[in-house]
């Protein structure tokens, strides 16, 4: 899946630069102000938010998130002679890692499929992944969701979600991947249905061998995908998700 903001420079409606202005140009920071972004509160604010933060997280960008402080997401040049740290989910035990969606600081984690984040969401914040209602009557709504992370090699990673669907079961498959020396290394993490009704935890059957993360330098993009998607309004839904915990486990 891709965002809007990639689909503008496919089509060539994008601005257009004298060579990369990342790898050849000065620039060494972009500051994100969501509350500037979305200053009336709007769908269309909020959609275009979600698509700026999910085409800046791509790594094809070449920017690296590095800290959301209030309403500001700060992204870094990876030229920068700073470097870019791990996008590495709060440690919250002893190789234990844990992605709080709809908390600050998830903004540098999602990618396209995600709305805005909801921290007083009802039994724990959330964010629901799904897409806009299609302009096109037979325009197929998105129905995967894209998260990055990064893990401490040397492990395996078993990855349990916390999630609530939308109106009737849902069953999610998961994969992980990204590039090593331009060809795509991706692992099945298997699949999960997810009930609605109330928030509840669910682990992937396949847990991210720790030969994939020794290959990727522990840099993986996470594919959910639904079965299916919901109209609900200006939105079409999948499902909701509080938490995602990494837990290393023997590989």
């Amino acid at each position: 899946a891709r965002s809007e903001i990639n689909r503008m420079v496919d089509r060539g409606e994008w601005p257009q630069y004298d060579g990369d202005p990342v790898l050849d140009g000065p620039l060494g920071y972009v500051v994100v102000h969501q509350d500037w972004v979305m200053a009336h509160g709007t769908l269309d604010e909020r959609r275009w938010n979600g698509e700026i933060l999910a085409f800046f997280n791509d790594y094809n960008t070449r920017l690296c998130y590095i800290t959301t402080e209030g309403d500001a997401v700060l992204y870094r040049a990876m030229t920068h002679p700073a470097g870019c740290p791990p996008l590495l989910p709060t440690q919250t035990a002893p190789g234990g890692y844990t992605l709080d969606l709809g908390q600050p600081g998830d903004e540098g984690f999602v990618g396209t499929g995600w709305f805005w984040a909801e921290p007083d969401f009802p039994g724990g914040s959330a964010r629901w992944a799904g897409d806009y209602a299609p302009a096109a009557p037979k325009s197929e709504p998105r129905r995967e969701a894209l998260l990055y992370a990064s893990l401490p090699p040397g492990q395996s990673y078993t990855v349990t979600i916390r999630a609530i669907a939308y109106y009737t079961p849902r069953t999610v498959n998961v994969t992980a991947a990204n590039l090593v020396d331009g060809e795509v290394v991706a692992e099945s993490l298997g699949s999960i249905t997810v009930q609605p009704g109330d928030w509840a935890e669910y682990t992937l059957p396949n847990p991210i061998p720790a030969e994939q993360l020794a290959a990727t330098g522990g840099d993986l993009a996470f594919s959910l995908a639904a079965d299916g998607i919901t109209p609900a309004g200006d939105r079409w839904l999948t499902l909701a998700y509080d938490w995602v915990q990494f837990r290393a486990v023997d590989p």
